[in-house]
């Protein structure tokens, strides 16, 4: 069996795929929240939420075969990953100072600079009309030893920190023996 598969930056060859269990799926947590706990106050980096939390959480986040390192995914086992996020945005209905809000998930490789991976672009133009707005992204992609993934929106103080909503998540589709 031979398939090619095409990322953002390569095209890359797999052959004989190879079935190995790593995967994740992670929600977003704010350190700093505002008292309604909604809207994170704070600019800083998302952080991920890991298992072991309530008992409702823990059943739906894991880590099989990754580690976290500063809110990444730090990957261990080359080889082609299916990658999803969710991010739920809850902007203030009425007097809303965002025009346009964005959700990526991105690459972090060894000497290179960083790279999105897939994009997602939400807009308001006048006064919004609905209280949430949820936006989905994904896709497949070659990943490498050490390479970090990781997701960044901009206006983080619209993002609703709901386990169920806003997460990250990668499974392994086949291994390569390349990095």
């Amino acid at each position: 069996m031979f398939i090619t598969l095409r990322n953002v930056s390569e095209s890359v060859n797999v052959t004989q795929p190879k079935f190995r269990s790593v995967s994740a799926h992670v929600s977003f947590q704010s350190h700093v929240q505002s008292p309604d706990n909604n809207f994170a106050q704070s600019p800083e980096l998302l952080s991920m939420a890991q298992p072991g939390g309530s008992v409702r959480e823990s059943s739906r986040l894991h880590i099989d075969d990754l580690k976290v390192t500063s809110g990444r995914l730090h990957i261990n086992a080359p080889g082609t990953y299916f990658v999803y996020s969710s991010m739920h945005f809850k902007p203030r209905v009425g007097t809303f100072g965002y025009k346009l809000w964005e959700h990526n998930i991105s690459l972090n490789r060894e000497n290179r600079p960083d790279e999105t991976l897939a994009h997602s672009c939400h807009s308001c133009f006048t006064d919004c009309d609905r209280e949430v707005h949820t936006s989905y992204t994904g896709g497949v992609f070659q990943l490498r030893h050490n390479d970090l993934v990781y997701v960044n929106v901009t206006s983080k103080d619209l993002v609703a920190f709901d386990g169920q909503a806003s997460y990250l998540g990668l499974i392994m589709i086949a291994s390569s023996d390349g990095a």
